[in-house]
């Protein structure tokens, strides 16, 4: 038996679907506010709507909707607005965006470290080729600090390290253990030499990174442990002074993830199944633009596949269920931002979800459905991430949805992508796809014409289907005996 579809209602003419194809050609920004949505609501899974939706997001005009850059904020505008067209309620403190902070660190130069011998000479060291450092973002500049010379077995109090500069000679070993001990007392900056080590090669300033600044390290700067480099024996055992000049900026912004709710209204036997939450998601971000190489080849990676086509079918599903019954248990869809930069919106998301993390009982997780995988039995099939691990396969399979187990386990996909997050929550977190490890796989040749609308047709329905289980079913989503291993 296959799944059942979810039909639109009598009410919808065909002249709908003829202004959809029409607004395809219409421009996608207003000239002020959010993107304007390409696709009027529907609450039927149809081509001509996840066409339109793929055709913004995977357009040239994001750039690759890259995290932390204007053109993600474009994406994410347009999601907001085709959530609040689709009826889906603000899912984040009365809003859709929920901003996640992060801070963007930007070296102009290169670090430089100084060194004061016992006779007060300085030793100007270069980076990269005489020292390499650990915790750049510790890497503020210092005033002047003293140099205390430590053992692999001697022991100081916290008092006598806090503030201070300490060098270390010892083993890789010794280090360990002796760091274990010490890395709270306050140290400013370790400094580790072994007689021997030979000269690197020069290194220049960092690319700018971004880092989360939440939860119990947010502001916070780790002890820098540099590694010094090249022969040093004749002065290093008299150094007394260190000072680090640092060349950065620490900037702080913000990247959001889209979210919204459909509240659920439980069953007359059991009301309290509105308290469960099924979170719906996928992420919108991709990886931006090529470096050129000035060969005037294409520089945009689109991420049609990855993950356009997850976005557009969760978009689809939203509206399809809003135009339904109301589901027993409440669904929360989660647009989530920076997956490719390490699913950092969906870890922003569960340290601070909508609701407490108690009541969020599954995450079904949607990412790369825009091909038939031939090893899973072709157009409109899917599979499921972790398969093997909970009763969410066999429920979907019973339901005569087309979603089978994953055929290349290998591959580990079931701790690759956004679910994995929830799954470290104790949350049963798993991702359907139909990824069939194409060759476009983040390359600028993931575009919109190799989509299979068709086959998305299909495996937006499956994933209509199997949203509609997980949010209805008397028996909720749980993990097998003994699962999730090596993930806990």
């Amino acid at each position: 038996m296959g799944a059942k579809p979810y039909t639109r209602g009598m009410q919808l003419s065909l002249l709908a679907s003829v202004l959809s194809s029409l607004l395809l050609l219409a421009p996608v920004l207003q000239a002020k506010g959010d993107p304007k949505p390409l696709a009027p609501a529907n609450p039927a899974i149809e081509i001509s709507s996840m066409r339109a939706h793929m055709a913004y997001l995977a357009s040239d005009e994001l750039r690759g909707r890259e995290a932390f850059t204007e053109d993600s904020l474009q994406a994410a505008k347009y999601l907001r607005a085709c959530l609040k067209q689709a009826g889906v309620a603000p899912g984040w403190k009365g809003e859709y965006f929920q901003p996640a902070p992060f801070e963007r660190i930007t070296e102009e130069a290169a670090p430089e470290l100084t060194l004061v011998d016992a006779k007060g000479v300085e030793h100007t060291l270069e980076f990269g080729r005489q020292f390499r450092a650990s915790g750049r973002r510790g890497l503020n500049s210092t005033e002047d600090l003293q140099v205390l010379h430590v053992k692999p077995d001697g022991e100081l109090s916290a008092d006598g390290l806090k503030g201070r500069a300490v060098l270390f000679q010892g083993s890789s070993r010794e280090w360990r253990s002796w760091w274990a001990k010490h890395k709270d007392t306050g140290v400013a900056l370790v400094l580790r030499y072994s007689s021997g080590k030979k000269e690197r090669k020069s290194l220049s300033a960092s690319r700018p990174s971004v880092k989360p600044a939440w939860g119990d390290s947010a502001g916070k700067a780790s002890t820098p442990i540099v590694t010094l480099y090249g022969d040093m024996d004749a002065w290093i055992g008299g150094a007394r002074g260190a000072r680090i000049t640092a060349h950065q900026t620490i900037e702080a912004i913000v990247e959001n993830n889209v979210v919204g709710v459909l509240p659920g209204a439980g069953t007359p036997d059991n009301p309290d199944l509105a308290k469960e939450i099924i979170v719906v998601s996928a992420h919108y971000d991709h990886v931006g633009m090529k470096k050129d190489d000035g060969n005037g080849g294409d520089l945009i990676h689109n991420g049609a596949d990855d993950d356009a086509s997850g976005v557009v079918v969760l978009l689809d599903l939203a509206e399809a269920l809003v135009a339904g019954e109301r589901p027993a248990r409440t669904i929360v869809f989660l647009l989530a931002a920076a997956e490719e930069k390490g699913v950092l919106g969906t870890k922003y998301f569960a340290d601070n979800p909508s609701f407490p993390m108690e009541q969020i009982v599954c995450n079904l997780n949607l990412e790369m459905l825009g091909r038939p995988d031939d090893l899973v039995g072709g157009p409109g099939k899917l599979w499921l991430t972790g398969f093997e691990r909970s009763n969410l396969g066999t429920m979907f399979q019973e339901a005569g949805i087309p979603v089978v187990e994953d055929k290349r386990p290998e591959m580990n996909f079931f701790g690759r992508s956004d679910n994995i997050v929830f799954v470290r929550k104790g949350v049963v977190g798993q991702t359907l796809s139909s990824f069939n490890i194409h060759k476009d796989y983040h390359r600028v040749s993931d575009e919109i014409g190799t989509i299979d609308f068709e086959h998305m047709k299909g495996a937006a329905e499956g994933a209509l289907a199997a949203t509609l289980l997980l949010a209805n079913a008397k028996e909720g989503p749980h993990w097998l005996e003994g699962e999730p291993k090596g993930y806990k």
